[in-house]
């Protein structure tokens, strides 16, 4: 019962009434692939967590890089009214 009751809570919070109904195949299509792992160990040449020590690294190089961004629309707690052919001064 717990479980179900954690699915209805993030239902709510989503402001979703059911779960959405996609299949694997919608999401592979719209998600970009990420590259294996090994392939990027070998593309920058790392082997497990050593460092060159003779090697200067740059602060980026200890970050991740963003690969894929998702974002859930929320409504806004504010409401913009702008009047009617009001362009302020480049709008002259």
């Amino acid at each position: 019962m717990r479980l179900e009751s954690i699915k209805s809570q993030i239902l709510s919070k989503l402001r979703l009434k059911e779960a959405p109904n996609i299949t694997r195949e919608v999401v592979n299509q719209l998600l970009p692939k990420a590259p294996p792992l090994q392939q990027i160990l070998d593309l920058h040449d790392f082997q497990g967590d050593a460092f060159p020590q003779d090697e200067y690294l740059e602060e980026d190089e200890y970050h991740a890089t963003t690969e894929t961004v998702i974002s859930m629309a929320q409504p806004s707690r504010w409401l913009l009214c702008y009047p009617a052919g009001a362009g302020g001064a480049r709008g002259q």
